[in-house]
């Protein structure tokens, strides 16, 4: 887990993933799902960063359960199902991953865009169209991505 991975991999949605059974949670290997579904994960620290195409999706682990076996990283199967599109089925000892279909594609990014009450925007609201610089050094604003759905992932060193 020291990078991203090749995505060129033989595995189907149809296949079993190795499994870890923790307390009343199942645990799925992050990498073998992610190469079923066509994501890249990258640990970052405490953090699990999911690639595919230009998107990249953060997942806090301590807002989930996980394990670290060796160089092999197991995640909550449902948490991880809600983000990657799939929902885990366990049968005869063996996970297999169902596609939830791509009509659940647009909800994953918000899998981490919980409010606190009396914060956020508004149904209908629109973000200030300030400026901002993206990862090539270009300036772009809220307003290139009307009628898109985008994440907006932000750190700050202090």
């Amino acid at each position: 887990m020291s990078g991203f991975f090749t995505l060129n991999s033989s595995l189907s949605a149809s296949e079993a993933v190795s499994h870890i059974s923790l307390d009343s949670a199942l645990l799925v290997n992050v990498e073998e799902a992610g190469k079923q579904f066509g994501w890249a994960p990258k640990l970052e620290g405490n953090t699990l960063v999911l690639c595919r195409d230009k998107l990249c999706v953060p997942v806090d682990l301590e807002q989930v359960a996980h394990l670290k076996n060796g160089d092999q990283l197991y995640i909550d199967a449902d948490a991880l199902g809600k983000i990657l599109g799939f929902s885990p089925e366990l049968a005869d000892k063996r996970v297999t991953l169902k596609p939830t279909g791509p009509e659940t594609f647009d909800d994953r990014s918000a899998y981490h865009a919980g409010w606190p009450s009396g914060r956020g925007f508004e149904v209908g609201q629109t973000l200030p169209d300030i400026p901002l610089i993206d990862l090539e050094g270009n300036e772009v604003r809220f307003s290139d991505f009307l009628g898109k759905r985008y994440v907006i992932y932000g750190w700050a060193s202090w």
